[in-house]
């Protein structure tokens, strides 16, 4: 599977109680930092924030008549330039793969919308 699905990805139809799973990896020893919000329809308040995530996978069950909602930082802070990888799963199906690549300074900010069948 290439690893350039860009910044924003929707499923749509996902069964309830599906897992779902974010794993972020890159150069070990601090190079950069990541962590996720997740948003969920029916929860008004603040989003759970996942720093769990470097390297993963940190895994959710999806509730349904929902529609969650991921956000997930990356901030690199390396000196020279690294590649940082995101990658998701859908009932342990690989759904999803970016490179960020950049060195310090360098942030993504990618979104994921999961709605439920």
């Amino acid at each position: 599977m290439a690893c350039d699905d860009g910044t924003m990805k929707i499923w749509t139809g996902i069964k309830e109680g599906a897992k779902y799973s974010l794993s972020v990896t890159g150069p070990a020893g601090g190079e950069f930092t990541a962590f996720a919000k997740f948003f969920e329809d029916s929860n008004a308040g603040a989003p759970d924030i996942w720093q769990d995530i470097c390297p993963g996978p940190h895994v959710e069950a999806l509730h349904a008549e929902h529609v969650h909602v991921v956000q997930i930082h990356v901030l690199i802070v390396s000196a020279t330039p690294i590649d940082v990888k995101v990658e998701a799963k859908v009932e342990g199906k690989a759904d999803f793969c970016q490179i960020v690549t950049g060195a310090h300074g360098a942030t993504a900010l990618i979104t994921h919308v999961l709605g439920m069948a």
